[in-house]
């Protein structure tokens, strides 16, 4: 027999000791994830709720994981730039999205997205919500309800002036869905983002918008604006008396402006569940609840499964939204 004759039963003991190294390799990475630095790509400018809220939540992550975390803010094209970034990242849990509710409306406002958030991105975990609140100039004598500011609406006449932070955001969508549900007419002006329409609001060059709580907070404690109501099934804690959309006889107007961390799609399920563990650990920290709590935030926590649920209940509700509405980006 020739000294170079290798037997089937050889090779076949050869192959299953490489399948089994190979195994054990694999095993032993995900184990040691993460091994290096993890980048949090956030897609807009330092300084913003999702920003801060990223620099929070990462910092304590990166207790968990034993290993650093850095946050990159990458902005433009309405948070597009940093998104379509991390889409196209490799799947390897080092390289992070922190998301909101642009990551799930834009594929609809922008006719050429370059991105489909329920396809190109892997859910990790909710963090929190912050809830949408109908606010009104301290001196606006066309309501101080929901019911009234809809009957004063349709009444013959110039029709109330709604601000909202410019076409396709969070404030535009919820002045929409409003006004369609409602079936009033208002007039709509639209400002360089919500915080921009404050002065105008205060100074009732507006008479009414919608906004997350967080960012009108201050307005709100020192009584310069009225809140009408929450864009939620339940009131805020720290506006207890303030009724809720669904109790002001529309229960369909809900919003909340959410921040969600996500990975991108085809990241392996033992790296997808050790950074859901470390974002659940970092949501029970108490300094970080009381942070968030106290600027209007609830944490919510979702795991997930329960996260790509709620991503997927959002793209139907607000791509429904925007087509009826036809609001377009270009």
């Amino acid at each position: 027999m020739s000294a170079f004759y290798i037997s089937r039963r050889a090779i076949l003991k050869s192959s299953a000791a490489l399948a089994a190294i190979a195994v054990a390799r694999a095993a032993y990475s995900k184990d040691e994830y993460p091994a290096r630095l993890v980048k949090v790509v956030v897609p807009y400018g330092p300084g913003g709720a999702v920003d801060s809220i990223a620099r929070q939540i990462s910092a304590l992550m990166a207790r968990d994981l034993g290993q650093s975390i850095i946050v990159e803010n990458r902005a433009g094209a309405g948070s597009n730039i940093g998104s379509i970034a991390v889409a196209r990242s490799r799947p390897d849990g080092y390289t992070l999205l922190m998301a909101s509710p642009a990551n799930v409306t834009n594929p609809f406002l922008y006719p050429r997205s370059e991105y489909a958030p329920l396809k190109d991105f892997a859910p990790i975990g909710l963090a929190a919500q912050v809830p949408t609140v109908f606010v009104a100039a301290p001196g606006a004598a066309t309501g101080n309800t929901v019911a009234e500011v809809i009957a004063h609406a349709k009444e013959p006449g110039a029709p109330p002036i709604f601000a909202h932070g410019g076409v396709g955001s969070s404030e535009h969508l919820a002045t929409e869905l409003f006004r369609l549900s409602a079936k009033v007419n208002i007039t709509e002006v639209p400002y360089k983002g919500g915080a921009a329409a404050f002065p105008d609001l205060i100074g009732g060059r507006v008479q009414y918008m919608f906004t997350n709580l967080l960012g009108i907070l201050p307005l709100v404690r020192g009584k310069r604006v009225k809140v009408l109501a929450v864009l939620d099934n339940q009131r805020a804690a720290l506006i207890p008396d303030v009724p809720t959309m669904p109790e002001s006889g529309l229960p369909n107007v809900l919003m909340s402006v959410w921040y969600g961390m996500m990975a991108p799609a085809g990241t392996g399920r033992p790296i997808i569940e050790r950074l859901a563990h470390a974002m659940h650990i970092s949501l029970e920290d108490a300094e970080l609840r009381e942070k968030l709590e106290s600027s209007g935030a609830r944490i919510v926590d979702k795991d997930p499964a329960a996260f790509a649920a709620f991503l997927k209940e959002e793209s139907a509700r607000w791509g429904s939204l925007i087509k009826r509405a036809k609001i377009t980006l270009n």
